[in-house]
């Protein structure tokens, strides 16, 4: 299940027999966004994004998208934030609480019922 929330921005839901996976996306961006979203990640005085994206990395998300080998043109080799300024994409994901509960062989070891509260989309 993909739910849209902007333009170019999305929240993903998969389950397959690896469990349920959790994904934030910013994809194809439109023309002349990328050149924005590295302006933001540059600036000195704008560290939000960078703060967020590691805060999410450190929580257990891997981070991913169309990343390039180097970073781009304008921007100086050693900046503080060049893995970020590398991205024409970015995406979090990972797999829920709920799926470390599986073990290797398929069979359940952690989960319970739903909750009488819990309702599926």
């Amino acid at each position: 299940m993909v739910i849209r929330l902007g333009c170019k921005i999305e929240i993903g839901l998969w389950f397959d027999l690896d469990g349920l996976r959790i994904q934030g996306a910013w994809w194809y961006p439109g023309p002349g966004q990328v050149d924005v979203f590295r302006k933001a990640v540059a600036s000195e005085g704008r560290r939000e994004l960078f703060a967020i994206v590691e805060d999410v990395r450190k929580k257990g998300s891997d981070i991913s998208g169309d990343v390039m080998k180097r970073p781009p043109r304008g921007f100086p080799t050693d900046h503080s934030r060049t893995d970020l300024l590398r991205h024409r994409s970015l995406i979090a994901a990972r797999p829920s609480a709920a799926s470390s509960g599986c073990s290797p062989q398929g069979r359940s070891t952690g989960f319970s019922r739903p909750s009488p509260t819990w309702t599926p989309c």
